[in-house]
């Protein structure tokens, strides 16, 4: 049984982390979304899937099991390889909550050395 994490769950992580001007969304709404910190759900349809960041202002992309971003994504952007979550663990969302905050207020590479064990 999935346990993802909702969309509704993941805004009231990002208010406490202090991430402003936020989206939650679906791949397919990555065109109509303007906001500078975008969580996205990669799966189109309601039964949810993994979820993934993006940062506008840096051009960054974050995708804890290290894959390139799907093709809505501007091919501009810039993202780590690096792995920091197994195929069946269900942190992406969480994850992407945490890493909006350190681009924003830290650095992404010090969102990647709390995972340093992992590489």
């Amino acid at each position: 049984m999935n346990k993802s994490t909702s969309g509704s769950t993941l805004g009231k992580l990002l208010t406490k982390l202090y991430v402003n001007d936020f989206d939650i969304i679906r791949k397919h709404d990555i065109p109509h979304s303007h906001a500078e910190n975008v969580i996205i759900n990669l799966d189109d349809f309601d039964k949810g899937s993994h979820w993934v960041a993006i940062n506008r202002k840096y051009k960054l992309y974050f995708d804890s099991y290290g894959r390139p971003p799907p093709n809505e994504v501007p091919h501009d952007y810039h993202f780590s390889k690096k792995i920091i979550e197994g195929i069946t663990q269900e942190d992406c969302g969480q994850l992407c909550c945490l890493w909006l905050h350190y681009v924003n207020y830290e650095t992404p590479e010090k969102f990647y050395k709390l995972f340093k064990s992992l590489y």
